[in-house]
């Protein structure tokens, strides 16, 4: 099948109306502009005829077909769309509303809704014209409107389909900082009020697990214990072992104490004890 679009277009003009309305003035004056070609001057009496027109459907359909003329199809279906939604439209401008707009459609192309959407415009007219002429045009424009529909759906499945989100990239090993990173410069063990030795920068550690220097200046169990900065398991002796647990059990002791403090409430001094 040939792909041909038949068109048909026509300006209405008002029918039996009074030479003396301004309206109809207005509306044959454009039209005469139309069809000279002065789509400018058209364009402006259709614009002050639809500001004093009682019937707008009839401006907004000589509008879609200057817009055609112009090549604004999208402006062009769009004054139809207008004319077919007035409620008291007369039979045989609907019908050629709907085939101007199928038609619009077709020249505008694009996704396959448009298309469809065209297909639904000449199914309706090829059920309700009463002119010969236009229902063969809208027999013809229904079988090319299907043959577009169906080349754009092909088309859309044949476009690739975009990746997905890019696989996230391996994240950079953990960096392990070291003390003067921080502002920090290091201590020597045992030196300092509070500070504990540390065994990764004592000198010969001993078998006992704290440092040498250590043993020799403090007593066992009284801050001896050094600061654990590495996995290796480190033996404690028995002085040290009972000065954690004297610690630990101490703690224990105090957060009892304050636990039973805040179960009682607040003290009440005017409260007489029996």
């Amino acid at each position: 099948m040939p792909r041909t679009l038949a068109i048909l277009f026509a300006l209405i003009t008002l029918s039996a109306a009074p030479p003396s309305n301004p309206t109809d003035t207005l509306v044959r004056a454009g039209n005469a502009a139309a069809r000279s070609g002065d789509f400018t001057r058209a364009r402006q009496l259709y614009d002050e005829a639809s500001e004093r027109t009682t019937d707008p459907g009839l401006i907004a359909f000589n509008a879609g077909s200057l817009f055609f003329e112009l090549a604004e199809y999208r402006e062009a279906e769009l004054s139809y769309l207008r004319c077919l939604e007035d409620r008291e439209i007369p039979v045989q401008r609907k019908q050629h509303a709907t085939f101007n707009r199928g038609v619009c459609l077709l020249k505008r192309g694009g996704p396959p809704k448009i298309f469809r959407t065209a297909i639904q415009c000449f199914e309706e007219c090829v059920a309700t014209a009463t002119d010969e002429r236009l229902l063969r045009d809208a027999k013809h424009n229904l079988e090319l409107a299907k043959l577009l529909w169906h080349e754009a759906r092909a088309k859309q499945k044949e476009r690739p389909i975009p990746n997905e989100l890019p696989e996230p990239e391996e994240p950079p090993p953990m960096r392990k900082f070291e003390p003067e990173e921080f502002g920090h410069e290091p201590t020597e063990p045992g030196t300092g009020e509070g500070n504990l030795p540390n065994t990764a920068m004592a000198p010969n550690p001993t078998p006992g697990g704290a440092p040498k220097a250590t043993q020799e200046s403090q007593q066992p169990g009284k801050g001896t214990l050094p600061v654990l900065d590495s996995d290796a398991v480190q033996k404690l002796t028995p002085a040290d072992t009972n000065a954690l647990l004297e610690v630990a059990d101490g703690r224990l002791r105090k957060a009892r104490k304050l636990n039973e403090q805040m179960r009682a409430g607040p003290e009440r001094p005017h409260v007489r004890d029996w």
